[in-house]
């Protein structure tokens, strides 16, 4: 595993480092149905031979960077833990993860993460109340690979955070809401994800192989 923390997210690098990799916006479909499978396969491939195709922030995105800020600062004072960035964690040559905050223990090794969610107050009280979490995990279906990513790609992480945070919201108890989630918990999805992974990545490989020799 390697972290390299001179990289900004959204910026060149940083989108260049990410190319032809697996992310977590990509492993929700690795883990889904074989069409969408070999759509993403040729996408990995086009990006090793031609331009990145243009992406960009939503308001809402920007929106949240900015405010994680003050979220950590927030944390750190409650917690006492040192929170550190990362641009990108490397698992290997073709699986990565842009993580939020990570936390080191003594002994330097990534232990903790947080992941923050910074939503509208709409979205906060639907994540909170309805039947999109899933009922084992109680993290929201639209971030669930996203958690598993963390696990699969940092092997020394014992525990994340999930956050969902407001500041604008009037009763302060109600600006963050916590779902704590241990490696144990997700045992079963991570080593299914690990081994749908390389499953993909046989396939990945062999139509490379066919397209050389094209």
């Amino acid at each position: 595993m390697k972290i390299i923390n001179d990289l900004v997210q959204w910026e060149k690098a940083w989108l260049e480092a990410r190319a032809w990799k697996i992310s977590w916006t990509k492993l929700w479909i690795v883990m889904a149905w074989p069409k969408a499978q070999d759509s993403l396969i040729y996408e990995l491939i086009a990006e090793t031979i031609s331009p990145l195709e243009e992406t960009y922030q939503t308001p809402a995105m920007e929106r949240g960077n900015y405010l994680e800020q003050f979220w950590v600062e927030e944390y750190e004072k409650q917690t006492w833990d040192k929170v550190s960035f990362a641009g990108l964690v490397v698992k290997n040559e073709y699986h990565i993860y842009s993580p939020d905050w990570l936390v080191y223990n003594k002994d330097n090794l990534i232990t903790k993460a947080l992941e923050v969610k910074c939503l509208s107050a709409k979205k906060m009280l639907k994540y909170m109340t309805c039947d999109s979490f899933l009922d084992v995990y109680k993290i929201d279906k639209l971030y669930f690979w996203q958690v598993i990513n963390y696990f699969l790609v940092i092997d020394t992480l014992e525990s994340l955070t999930f956050y969902l945070y407001n500041p604008d919201i009037y009763d302060k108890n109600m600006q963050t809401y916590s779902i704590p989630i241990t490696r144990a918990e997700l045992q079963t999805d991570i080593d299914k994800a690990e081994e749908k992974l390389k499953g993909f990545k046989e396939n990945w490989d062999n139509l490379k192989l066919k397209l050389l020799k094209w």
